[in-house]
């Protein structure tokens, strides 16, 4: 339901304008292997999530720990490993 939902929630969100940077990231299949994870913001993540074709069950996260989720990102995939964060 949140994927299907999220313009709606995200247009709630923007209602104060200085929500509009707060980064997002949307988790598809979480704990499966073929989870996905897409990030943006909350202006632009309805747009990222029709681009990548994401589909439910999908979990949608707000504020700053998703930066610390790419931060981790970037790191594992120096050392070149599939583990998922």
């Amino acid at each position: 339901m949140a994927v299907s939902s999220v313009s709606d929630i995200m247009n709630e969100v923007m209602k104060n304008p200085d929500n509009r940077n707060i980064p997002v990231a949307v988790v598809e299949k979480a704990t499966l292997k073929n989870e996905r994870v897409v990030t943006g913001t909350v202006e632009n993540i309805s747009s990222v999530i029709e681009k990548n074709s994401i589909q439910p069950p999908a979990l949608i996260i707000l504020g700053e720990v998703v930066n610390f989720h790419n931060r981790i990102s970037e790191i594992l995939k120096k050392f070149n490993t599939e583990t998922v964060i």
